[in-house]
């Protein structure tokens, strides 16, 4: 089947965007155990909660997984790029446990803000893909649905939007709140 020069224009921003999203939280989740401030009790409860939260991942994105993973199956070419969405998607939701883990272990610290701005934005694409399970289970409409997703895919990335203007502003050292 031929796929047109614009849908895989679109796959491939949505891979590198998925890739980059995994790879970065990644980092942003070992840095507590990668620096030496984790006890072995930290790492264990790091890699618990990691566990936790990849299981509630799978659960919350299943259904749509399952759709494209039936639609790859089917040979429709558009449902690779859900398929690469929706496994970028469990991945970073497994992610925010370990980011939270950090993010309150830094209470008080400096980083404490743009690590919690992160663990919001990573949470608001949870709610993302709560919206698409209740749109599966035809609990909203396809009007709703496009409405939440939209809002909840704006929210995430304004979320971690200021979680990076506060780390920017960290690393320049001008503190977002005078005091």
């Amino acid at each position: 089947a031929f796929i047109p020069a614009r849908a895989l224009w679109f796959a491939g921003l949505v891979l590198a965007s998925n890739v980059t999203t995994v790879y970065g939280l990644w980092l942003m989740a070992r840095v507590f155990n990668a620096v030496g401030l984790a006890s072995e009790q930290d790492t264990v409860r790091w890699r618990v909660h990691s566990v936790v939260a990849l299981l509630v991942a799978v659960v919350i994105t299943l259904p749509s997984l399952i759709l494209t993973v039936d639609g790859v199956w089917h040979g429709d070419p558009r449902a690779i790029v859900w398929l690469i969405s929706a496994v970028g998607d469990i991945l970073s939701l497994a992610l925010v446990a370990p980011i939270l883990l950090t993010a309150l272990a830094m209470r008080g610290g400096l980083l404490v803000r743009p690590w919690a701005l992160l663990t919001v934005s990573v949470a608001v694409w949870l709610l993302y893909d709560v919206a698409s399970l209740l749109a599966h289970f035809s609990v909203l409409s396809a009007t709703a649905t496009a409405f939440v997703e939209q809002f909840f895919s704006a929210l995430a990335s304004l979320y971690t939007a200021a979680a990076g203007v506060a780390q920017y502003r960290i690393v320049i050292r001008r503190p977002l709140v005078a005091g």
